[in-house]
């Protein structure tokens, strides 16, 4: 349906309604702001399957609490959103081809999962 790219904490309010508050009390990189990016995007293109990704892809901006390769996702399958929080050690560009290829298999897994217990309802 299409995708939203937000690195400032205001693009991910006014785009995604990602709250100030959130993002104050957890930081943009966390597991609760990438739920509800995901919720804003799912929102803004009408659609039932997504991710979300947030995070330090280097090669600064880490911290001790938040070092660079820290990436939180969301995936969503229809009624079923998962967060998950990496910790990955390659450079920027690693970081990021690995962290799509982790959040694209976990959105087919879990679509996967979801069609399998829908047909099961349908038939049962």
């Amino acid at each position: 349906m299409g995708g939203i790219c937000t690195y400032s904490n205001d693009a991910k309010n006014k785009l995604l309604n990602v709250s100030p508050r959130d993002l104050n009390k957890f930081g943009a990189v966390s597991e609760q702001v990438a739920k509800s990016m995901l919720e804003g995007a799912l929102n803004a293109f009408n659609a039932n399957c997504g991710i979300s990704v947030t995070g330090i892809a280097g090669p600064g901006g880490g911290s001790t609490q938040k070092p660079v390769g820290m990436i939180c996702c969301a995936i969503a399958a229809w009624d079923k959103i998962f967060t998950k929080t990496f910790y990955l050690k390659g450079d920027r560009n690693e970081n990021q081809l690995e962290i799509t290829a982790l959040t694209l298999e976990s959105l087919v897994t879990l679509i996967e999962s979801q069609t399998k217990q829908r047909e099961n309802l349908i038939e049962g």
